[in-house]
C-alpha cells in the first residue's frame, strides 16, 4: 500500500515505450514492442514531449512516418505514469473517432501496462465513450475542430492537434480552434 503513496521516478518516454507499449499486427509493419531505434527522427520529440519546459512540440513532417501511433504512445504513457485529462483536436469529430477505434484502443488491448489502467469500453456506466477513455486521475477525449463548444469548454494538462493543416481557421466566428485549444 506505502508504494501507491510514494511518488514514483519520472521515466522519460524514450525509456518507458519498449518495455510497456505493443503495436498491434493490424496496424504496423513491425508489430511487437515497440522499438525506438526504428524511429530515430522522433528522439528529439520523445524528448521535448518529456520536457517540463516545453510547453508546445511542433514537428513538420512527411505522412505515414508514425507520428499518430506516436501521439498514441505518448497518451498510454500519460495515463500510466501521470495521470491527467489530455484533448485531442482533430479537423472533425469522426476523425476523432477513427483514431480511437484504430489507432489508441488497439494499441491500449495489446499493452498490458495501460490495458490495466484504461478502460476501452464504451459502457455508460464505466463513463467511456467512442471519443471518450476515462483512467484513474484523467481521461482522453478527442474532440472535432468544428464546433466552438468542443475547443473552448474543456480544459486539460496536455493538447494534440492532428493534422492542424485541416482545422477550422475560424469556428463560431470567434477564432483558429488551435488556439482556443
Amino acid at each position: 500500500m506505502r508504494e501507491t503513496w510514494i511518488p514514483q521516478p519520472k521515466i522519460p518516454l524514450y525509456d518507458w515505450l519498449p518495455d510497456n507499449i505493443k503495436l498491434p499486427s493490424e496496424d504496423s509493419d513491425n508489430a511487437g514492442y515497440y522499438r525506438n531505434d526504428y524511429v530515430p527522427y522522433f528522439w528529439g520529440v520523445m524528448h521535448a514531449l518529456d520536457s517540463p519546459v516545453s510547453w508546445m512540440v511542433v514537428m513538420q513532417k512527411a505522412a505515414q512516418i508514425g507520428w499518430t501511433v506516436l501521439l498514441a504512445t505518448d497518451i498510454c504513457k500519460v495515463a500510466a505514469t501521470e495521470p491527467a485529462r489530455i484533448l485531442m483536436l482533430f479537423p472533425k469529430d469522426e476523425k476523432g473517432r477513427l483514431f480511437m477505434d484504430e489507432k489508441l484502443v488497439p494499441i491500449i488491448e495489446g499493452s498490458p501496462t495501460v490495458s490495466r489502467v484504461i478502460d476501452v469500453t464504451t459502457s455508460r456506466k464505466a463513463g467511456s465513450r467512442s471519443t471518450r477513455k476515462k483512467f484513474p486521475g484523467g481521461e482522453v477525449r478527442t474532440i472535432g475542430s468544428n464546433s466552438i463548444s468542443n475547443v473552448k469548454s474543456t480544459s486539460a494538462r496536455r493538447g494534440y492537434v492532428e493534422e492542424p493543416d485541416d482545422t477550422n481557421k475560424d469556428v463560431g466566428d470567434q477564432g483558429d480552434s488551435i488556439r482556443h485549444l
